[in-house]
Parts: structure tokens; C-alpha cells; sequence
């Protein structure tokens, strides 16, 4: 997914016959390589949750990656749309010091503690992305309490279901992402329904059951 050079991608290829044991964060994954084990992932449910922080409901927060298969130049595009209707407040956050035109970076360097903050203060947590892993950013803004908007990105499609805990747009497309987010503000039924689907899905997401099957598949 990584790697569109031909010999790297022969390199990668390679590492996946070394006699080694495989094992992945998600059933997609496991379900396209032959002979990978699900662990799954979680969260510390105890950090991630909502608290008591003013929400501000125009205000967009997003995970700066500039990176092709995080959708970049998407979110690039869909962060000027959303400042020319002069509705949002718009963040960022990342580790590379790179963020959309129109956005307020929030600190570098931030601890968890201080990140379940803004999750917290936010309204919209926003996803571009044209491939995930797992999307685990996802599911901390659910956990926070803040409404999801992303794309079909396969990682998310695990656990975001549209219009039930998420509003989901097929990836590539900016005007169905910045429409999302101006229905979610228009429309205060299906933001509280977001918002309370999106808590519940991440409760099922603890990191137990995960460390149990990592033990098992050491012992097995």
C-alpha cells in the first residue's frame, strides 16, 4: 500500500516469506494475507472519554499527515472549502510540523492527556484519508465524544458505520465531506445520535480481549 517503486515493492514482498509469524491490528488485513493472525487493538478507556470541557460544536479537528494515502492534498482541498464558508473553526495536530492552509495547529508535543482535551472541546472529528491500518484516531475522538466524518478508507470501515456512529463519504470526494460537516451543524438530531454511536462503539473497543489473543498466539 506503502510503496509504488517496483523493487521496493518486491522488497516488501519478500519480508512476508521469511518463516516468520504475522499478526495484524485488523480483519481486513488479516483478510487479504494468507496466514495472518487478528490481534486487534484498543484503547485505555479510562484516558479516552468525554469530561467535563466546553464542546465547541463548529470546530473541526484532523490529524495532519502529508502523506498520499492519508489523502493529503484532499484534506488540503477540504480544509479551504470549509474556511471560504466562514462556519468552522478549524485544528490540527501531527508529529511533522505540516499542516492544511487555514488551520491552527494545536501544540507540538502534546501529552494523551492534553490530546483528550481537545477531543473533548471539539465537534467534528475529520478523516481524509484513502487508506488506514485501523484508524485508531478515529476511534479516540468517538471515545471522546466528538462526531466522526470520513471516508471509506479501508481501516475505518471496521467500525464506522454510516450514519449510525459516523458520517461516511467515498474517499476523494472534498464537497460531500464539507457537506457532512455543515449537515452535522445544521442538524442537531443526527450529531447527538453520532455522538452517542460513536461512545458506544468505542466501549467495545477495550485493550483486554487484545492482550488475550496476543497471549494466546505466544502460547498456541
Amino acid at each position: 500500500s506503502y510503496y509504488t517503486a517496483p523493487k521496493q515493492q518486491e522488497e516488501v514482498s519478500d519480508s512476508y516469506n521469511l518463516g516468520l509469524t504475522h499478526f495484524t491490528t485488523s480483519k481486513w488485513v488479516k483478510n487479504s494475507l494468507s496466514g495472518t493472525y487478528y490481534v486487534g487493538i484498543g484503547l485505555d478507556l479510562d484516558l479516552y472519554r468525554p469530561i467535563t470541557a466546553r464542546r465547541q460544536i463548529n470546530a473541526i479537528l484532523s490529524l495532519s499527515r502529508p502523506q498520499r494515502l492519508k489523502g493529503w492534498s484532499l484534506h488540503c482541498e477540504v480544509y479551504r472549502k470549509l474556511h471560504h464558508t466562514k462556519k468552522f473553526a478549524l485544528r490540527t495536530f501531527g508529529v511533522m510540523g505540516v499542516h492544511p492552509p487555514f488551520s491552527t495547529p494545536l501544540p507540538r508535543g502534546i501529552s494523551d492527556e492534553e490530546l483528550v482535551q481537545w477531543y473533548n472541546r471539539t465537534g467534528i472529528f475529520l478523516s481524509t484519508s484513502q487508506h488506514e491500518g485501523f484508524s485508531l484516531t478515529l476511534l479516540e475522538a468517538m471515545a471522546c465524544g466528538a462526531a466522526v466524518v470520513c471516508t471509506d478508507a479501508d481501516g475505518n470501515m471496521q467500525f464506522c458505520h454510516d450514519r449510525e456512529n459516523s458520517l461516511v463519504v467515498p474517499y476523494g470526494d472534498a464537497d460531500a465531506l464539507v457537506d457532512a460537516c455543515e449537515y452535522l451543524l445544521e442538524d442537531t438530531d443526527m450529531l447527538i445520535k453520532l455522538q452517542d454511536g460513536g461512545f458506544e462503539t468505542a466501549q467495545q473497543w477495550p485493550w483486554e480481549p487484545v492482550i488475550d489473543r496476543l497471549e494466546a498466539l505466544f502460547s498456541g
